[in-house]
This record gives C-alpha cells, structure tokens and sequence, in this order.
C-alpha cells in the first residue's frame, strides 16, 4: 500500500544496502575472520529478517497508512538487507578460498569445477525455492487470480504464519552446513605459501644444485693436471 514516490525510495534503498555490505565484509574479516563473521552477521541477519512479520502478525504495527510503517520498512530493510549483501560476500570468499584447498589435495586447479558446482546449486535451490513457495501458500489457504485488495486478512496472515518458521528453518539449517567449514585465516595463508614452495620448485628456473657440489671443481683440477 505505498504510493509510487515510497517505492522509489525502497528501491533506492537497496544501492545503500550494497554500500554497506561492501564496506562492512572486509571489516568484520579483519576482525573476525570470514567464517566466523559470516555466521555471526548471518545470524543477525536471518533472525531479524522476519521481524516486521512477526510485529504485523501480532498487532504491534500501525496500521497501513501511518507514516511509521513507510520509515520502519525503509531503515530496517536497508540494514538488515546490507547484512545479507555482507554475509553473500563472505560466503563467496570463503568458497574461492577452495580453489586453494583443492589445488594443494589434488594438484590440479578447479575453478572451472567450483564455480560450475556452485551454479547447479544456485539453480537447485532456485527450483526447490519456488516449490517450498507453493507449498506455503497451498497451507495458508492463498486464493488464486485475485486482486491485492480482495485477499481476506486470514489468508494473509496464515501465509505470514507459515513463512516466518519455514524460512527461518532454512535459513538455520544453511548457517548449520557453514559451520562445517575448516578454512580459517591461518589454514589458507599456509595453503597459499605451501603451493608457492610447490610452483618454486616445479619452475624450469629454479636453480639445480649438484648432489656432490666439489665433484665440478676436482673435475676442473684433475683436467687441469693432465
């Protein structure tokens, strides 16, 4: 129910959301490290999110209309959407930073693996997002080929009833599976130098050094003797 000149705004939003998640990813791995930043502000970030919900479907919002909804939705959405534009950032660090892991296990770069690994996931979870979608609004009962307005208040608030835990769920269950990451700070620092001895000594330029490096000069002496 917000005009046109409200939209925009929402949508400028989102360019001050990426400022900060820019800002904020290189911050909060310098001081905590990126898996450990990534599941603290993920945290955040995913329990704040259905927030609003949770107020609506209590009754603790005014009504639509007020001018506090327009400001509530635009500061809340623009911090807690920049939290999930920092946590997006480290996560896709910290899955580069497997290229390096890979290389030192196996010896062979796999980037071209990693990334076409992480797009069927993308492409995975894109398709099983729009099934749980159906799923939810099927259990709250939501009317089909209906105008906004015509939605009855019982529809709406059961979808938001089944949205607020099943996506929290999900949310959980992804930070879970992150936590199982082994990668810190220290252990990718070690792969870095471990593949630079690696490549050092593979190099045709490297230099060679002789088993027996007086073997040349009594060689040298004995010619010079005869």
């Amino acid at each position: 129910e917000f005009t046109a000149s409200e939209t925009g705004y929402l949508s400028l939003g989102i360019f001050v959301s990426a400022a900060i998640g820019f800002a904020l990813a290189p911050v909060a791995t310098r001081h905590l490290g990126k898996k450990r930043a990534a599941i603290i502000l993920g945290m955040v970030a995913f329990l704040a999110h259905p927030i609003p919900i949770c107020l609506r479907l209590l009754d603790l919002l005014p009504p639509n209309g007020d001018p506090f909804i327009f400001w509530f939705n635009l500061i809340f959405g623009i911090v807690d959407l920049g939290l999930i534009i920092c946590f997006n950032i480290l996560v896709a660090s910290m899955l580069a930073d497997l290229a390096e892991q890979s290389e030192l296990e196996t010896g062979r770069r796999s980037e071209g693996v990693l990334a076409a690994s992480i797009t069927f996931a993308k492409k995975s979870v894109q398709g099983l997002g729009i099934l749980i979608a159906s799923f939810v609004l099927y259990l709250a009962s939501f009317p089909r080929q209906v105008d906004a307005s015509a939605v009855p208040d019982e529809a709406i608030w059961s979808l938001g009833a089944y949205y607020v835990p099943i996506v929290t769920g999900i949310y959980l269950v992804m930070l879970a599976v992150l936590m199982n990451y082994n990668i810190s700070r220290e252990s990718h620092e070690e792969n870095l130098r471990e593949l630079k001895m690696r490549a050092a000594a593979s190099s045709p330029e490297s230099p060679k050094y002789d088993a027996h490096p007086d073997a040349g000069s009594d060689g040298k002496g004995a010619a010079a003797g005869k």
